[in-house]
């Protein structure tokens, strides 16, 4: 494989625009201590768009009562479910169950990611003025410093001209690359900066 610009092609001018959806990721604890309770808190749905909420499950063990904090909140039942939410940024939702003598606590997070539309003009001819017959796709280059990219997406379809991705929030710089069938990567494209909150 050869890096890029070291063939003939002509890069894919892109453009970038905010598809305005943004997704959460969630994540699942068990915590316990060696005399307190045991508790398993899962989030059921782990994408979700902005705004929407999302489904907690918990179950303890040993335990005489649970209270929630972080991102809700109040008296829970020693095992359930409840929905939480809106979501619409990087939440913790704690859970606190106790027995007469030991507290155990379990996290879950939901983590909110942005959802980013890349739209690119593709080339039709190479550096020397030929036409470019043989696409073989595009290579979409992320990082957090420009031109220093580490995040590869390959776009294998040479008809497709359009993108979403996730990012999780920072600032991001973005650049494509054309393929052609022989292997030869133009150069970068024209880098764009998207920073996701």
């Amino acid at each position: 494989m050869q890096h890029p610009g070291s063939g003939r092609l002509l890069a894919a001018t892109l453009m970038i625009g905010a598809a305005g959806t943004l997704f959460g990721y969630a994540s699942s604890a068990v915590g316990s201590t060696a005399a307190g309770p045991v508790i398993k808190m899962t989030v059921r749905n782990p994408v979700v768009k902005s705004g929407e909420s999302t489904v907690l499950d918990w179950s303890s063990t040993g335990a005489i009562s649970c209270a929630a904090s972080g991102g809700w909140s109040g008296s829970k039942a020693l095992q359930g479910s409840a929905t939480v939410g809106p979501n619409s940024q990087q939440t913790t939702y704690t859970l606190t169950c106790k027995n007469s003598s030991y507290s155990t606590v379990a996290m879950a997070g939901v983590s909110v990611y942005d959802s980013v539309t890349l739209n690119w003009k593709p080339p039709t001819t190479r550096t020397d003025g030929t036409l470019l017959t043989n696409s073989a796709g595009y290579r979409i280059h992320i990082g957090t410093d420009s031109r220093d990219y580490t995040t590869r997406i390959r776009v294998s379809d040479p008809t497709v001209t359009e993108r979403s991705i996730l990012l999780a929030p920072g600032s991001y710089f973005i650049a494509m690359t054309t393929l052609d069938q022989d292997g030869v990567e133009s150069q970068y494209s024209n880098e764009v900066i998207r920073n996701v909150n």
